[in-house]
């Protein structure tokens, strides 16, 4: 996995996918549970699970809790993490920018697995090839194997 690197005063990360806008916005991308400006990432419980806090809980419910801040997960990506068959955490991470006018906008979606092995990535909104690089280069930073494509 790719290290990080930080500015002289340790406020922002060094970082150049080849997106100028995503890169001057990267305060941190880092693994696990991270909430910053550009990623929102949670590691998402199997379907089996139940059991929380000495709490019973239907089958799929805290998966779904998990999910509740996610807001436009590709359904390639859902479907792997609702699949009932599987048994460990998942990592879903999403990336957005901010526009001209401060709003937030996904644009990626990267999933592996608890050991940090990528599953799969995806674009979402607009497709560009500065978008699908910069996303390529981010891979290293939450995958161990980076991009397998």
């Amino acid at each position: 996995m790719k290290k990080a690197e930080y500015n002289k005063t340790g406020t922002r990360m060094i970082i150049d996918t080849g997106w100028k806008t995503f890169d001057k916005q990267v305060k941190l991308i880092s693994t696990g549970n991270v909430f910053s400006d550009t990623q929102l990432s949670l590691f998402v419980r199997p379907y089996s699970m139940t059991e929380c806090n000495g709490f019973t809980f239907p089958e799929g419910h805290l998966m779904e809790v998990d999910l509740k801040p996610f807001r436009k997960v590709p359904s390639t990506i859902l479907a792997k993490l609702r699949d009932i068959n599987r048994r460990d955490y998942y990592i879903l991470y999403e990336f957005n920018i901010f526009d001209k006018n401060h709003h937030s906008q996904v644009w990626s979606y990267v999933l592996t697995d608890y050991h940090h092995n990528l599953i799969d990535f995806r674009l979402v909104g607009r497709y560009t090839e500065k978008r699908r690089n910069a996303l390529l280069n981010l891979l290293p930073y939450v995958s161990e194997q980076g991009c397998f494509c």
